[in-house]
């Protein structure tokens, strides 16, 4: 094989996690290339009923706890996340995920770069923060001076990292977009080539 179109066939794999789903008019639809992939594709034939709605269920469901996109990314706690996923998505709720549909979300967080990574670590640390806030007891203290002062300290980092953090999303967000474009354009550019296989 052509060793250049390897390396742009690589590129392309490398960013196919953030073309597998596509959240829109409140609907999590799968893109044509998920089902090149084996456990997705297993998700899928294990659904008989002519609308796939159990499969759209489940992969709503990974989408939801697995991207960094999702709008349940806020709870840090993957419990309160499921919780809250399987009552907005109207499951069962007393649904658990299958070994299958853990393998498909294990798949699916194991591809993400290391920016999302480093977003869930940014959400896991200002929601710590934010439970530690809900500590400071003023009246229970030993030194009332000093918990008064770190609950000050706190409040004024809030701002910052509201900011930060709404940065740090907007940023993974145009590295989605941008790797899209990207894949868009290797897409075109390896069928225009001449395959020398």
């Amino acid at each position: 094989m052509n060793a250049d179109l390897t390396s742009r066939l690589f590129v392309y794999i490398g960013e196919l996690y953030m073309e597998l789903f596509v959240y829109e008019a409140y609907q999590v639809k799968p893109e044509p290339q998920t089902l090149a992939i084996k456990v997705f594709r297993d998700l899928w034939k294990r659904d008989t009923s002519e609308d796939k709605s159990k499969w759209l269920m489940e992969a709503a469901y990974i989408y939801f706890m697995a991207d960094p996109r999702s709008d349940f990314q806020y709870l840090t706690n993957e419990q309160e996340r499921h919780k809250a996923v399987v009552e907005a998505e109207g499951m069962d709720e007393d649904w658990k995920p299958d070994a299958l549909v853990k393998k498909a979300m294990d798949y699916y967080k194991s591809i993400q770069p290391v920016s999302c990574l480093l977003l869930e670590d940014a959400r896991f640390m200002v929601n710590k923060l934010r439970e530690d806030m809900r500590q400071v007891d003023y009246k229970d203290s030993k030194d009332p001076i000093a918990a008064m002062k770190t609950g000050a300290t706190l409040i004024k980092m809030i701002p910052e990292l509201v900011l930060g953090l709404k940065q740090a999303e907007d940023t993974v967000k145009q590295e989605i977009i941008e790797s899209a474009q990207a894949r868009g354009s290797v897409e075109q550019t390896i069928f225009d080539d001449d395959l020398d296989i």
